[in-house]
């Protein structure tokens, strides 16, 4: 969830997605504690309503049963002025 305070800390925008992992990376999660413990999987990438193979997270394997990614999003207010402190992080203003 990404979120857009106004000065006075109201928030003003708020947003909401969602991030998909590769099958056999959560197979390997999902075999190991305390995952292993909730049961088998339900739901895979090929059977979610909701799956959009674009926004599959790219995760290298650290070899120790843990994984690292990296991923910048950019959220675009159409006709919001928001202040340049937005886009000094790397992003730009359209």
């Amino acid at each position: 969830m990404a979120r857009y305070y106004d000065g006075a800390g109201n928030t003003t925008y708020e947003f909401t997605t969602q991030l998909f992992f590769d099958d056999t990376t959560s197979d390997v999660v999902l075999a190991s504690y305390p995952y292993d413990t909730r049961g088998d999987r339900d739901t895979r990438n090929s059977n979610d309503g909701i799956f959009d193979a674009s926004m599959v997270l790219d995760l290298e394997d650290g070899g120790d049963g843990s994984f690292a990614a990296t991923i910048a999003l950019g959220l675009e207010l159409e006709g919001a002025a928001l202040p340049d402190a937005i886009y000094s992080n790397g992003f730009e203003s359209a």
